[in-house]
């Protein structure tokens, strides 16, 4: 079939991530294969698909074999934002053909779908509990022949069928599989204490599905699917224009930085819990805002109350930001979220917002997230490319321990960041000083010393000379002198 033509035939079934993962959609006149084991979402997804295509033009039906009643099935997917009652028996019709099956074999089973396909105008139709068909048949060569004339039946009315089939394990290739145009699995996976909704792709005829398993979840308004950030396509929707140099607001820094960070970065402010790391990110916000720019706060660990209040208490009035929308503040608890619904609530919030400067403050938070920490690498390779697509010029805030040695180290993804900034702790005299240096950021000419900052309640203050363990013991000796 002619590119062009395919893409005339192809559905969008309008179930969040589902299009994307499987290339685009459903072609028109196709049978696809739905597996997976009992409340893995079968059910759930196949009527999702009918509710969200069946029209007065366009009628589905949702055939069972041996499956639950109507009636069950009907007050479960009920409780769906996508469950329409008043299209029922005009736009989506329900019957039960176990009977046929039972009595007249496959024979008077494909009968039986070519009578309900022509008479009720169907151009959508689930087949559930597909399984119990093979105890009817002589073999796999009836099965086979049967969805061979059900392909043709498809194709012919264009009538999209799905199939629903829990498969038997260990799974071995049928002709089912072999015939259907194309393949789609739902599973379980249990990660430790946790489960993890699933699925793949294995075919797809006409279409480039999403390589690779993809998670989802179930929630009041169906299955949301969230293929995987690093198996996205790259897309430029950039939403800055600016070619300055963005400021912290904060002189000495600024100055340290050469004037501040390119646009469209990425920088990492690394340091020890206390240290400052959300505090310099806040000011990077609050310079923005001051210049008119909407910002975004994307962090896991502290409440949106809580940011504000520490915000006011370093003299960051950041309220009023909130209230007039140019301040968009997520909030994220680092529980069991799912690692790429939150880096696609993430770009989508900087698209929607055309947020200019973004703090993803404790990104420890969403590398907790993953249930597989092997894709962590390329999952953040991936998300440092989409944030850069975004426009936005992003700092990331990341967790160290207190021990400099470690610090110096950075982590396996600090090679994805333009620029990297060092908090510390230095000891001296049993007091406490908090340091800051510039480990890295890209086309400046950045100052490579150590300087002592403070924050207090008048903001950051940047030491304008090189931190010196000398002139702070001096310091020392001179003020017990004079005491």
């Amino acid at each position: 079939m002619p590119r062009e033509l395919l893409l005339k035939k192809i559905i969008k079934t309008n179930i969040k991530g589902f299009d994307e993962v499987l290339g685009g959609g459903l072609v028109r006149g196709s049978i696809y294969l739905i597996e997976g084991p009992p409340g893995s979402g079968k059910t759930i997804l196949a009527n999702q698909v009918l509710f969200n295509l069946a029209n007065s033009e366009e009628h589905a039906a949702f055939i069972t074999l041996l499956a639950e009643s109507h009636g069950k099935m009907l007050d479960h997917i009920g409780e769906f934002n996508f469950f329409d009652e008043k299209i029922i028996g005009s736009c989506i019709f329900f019957y039960g053909a176990y009977q046929t099956l039972k009595e007249g074999k496959l024979t008077a089973f494909r009968n039986y779908l070519t009578k309900v396909i022509h008479d009720s105008k169907l151009k959508f139709m689930v087949i559930d509990g597909f399984r119990i068909a093979n105890s009817f048949s002589s073999g796999e060569m009836e099965v086979a022949t049967f969805i061979h004339e059900l392909s043709a039946l498809a194709s012919t009315t264009e009538c999209t069928i799905l199939i629903l089939n829990q498969p038997t394990y260990p799974k071995s290739s049928t002709s089912l599989e072999g015939l259907v145009d194309g393949i789609i699995e739902l599973s379980n996976a249990d990660v430790g204490l946790r489960a993890i909704r699933e699925i793949q792709i294995y075919k797809m005829r006409g279409l480039k599905q999403k390589q690779g398993k993809h998670v989802f979840k179930i929630d009041e308004n169906g299955l949301n699917f969230f293929p995987r950030t690093e198996a996205r396509d790259p897309q430029k929707i950039s939403v800055n224009s600016k070619s300055n140099k963005f400021k912290f607001g904060i002189t000495n820094l600024d100055q340290m930085l050469d004037g501040g960070i390119i646009p469209k970065s990425i920088t990492s402010i690394i340091g020890p819990p206390g240290s400052g790391k959300t505090i310099i990110g806040l000011n990077f916000l609050k310079e923005g805002l001051q210049s008119g720019e909407t910002c975004l706060y994307f962090g896991f660990y502290e409440k949106p109350d809580q940011i504000l209040s520490k915000a006011s208490a370093i003299g960051l009035d950041l309220s009023s930001y909130v209230k007039s929308k140019k301040l968009i503040i997520l909030w994220f608890p680092p529980t069991e979220n799912l690692l790429d619904e939150l880096s696609e609530i993430l770009i989508k919030s900087i698209t929607e917002h055309k947020a200019a400067r973004v703090l993803v403050d404790g990104i420890d938070g969403m590398k907790m997230s993953s249930a597989f920490p092997d894709r962590l690498s390329f999952y953040m390779a991936a998300l440092s490319l989409q944030l850069r697509d975004s426009g936005a010029t992003t700092i990331v805030t990341e967790e160290a321990s207190f021990n400099y040695e470690t610090i110096l180290k950075f982590g396996e993804h600090s090679a994805l960041f333009e620029n990297l900034i060092s908090l510390r702790f230095e000891e001296v005299n049993y007091n406490l000083h908090r340091l800051i240096s510039i480990m890295k950021a890209r086309e400046s000419e950045y100052d490579t010393s150590v300087r002592e900052f403070t924050i207090s309640a008048d903001g950051v203050f940047v030491n304008p000379e090189t931190f010196s363990l000398d002139k702070v013991s001096n310091y020392k000796i001179e003020r017990s002198q004079k005491e």
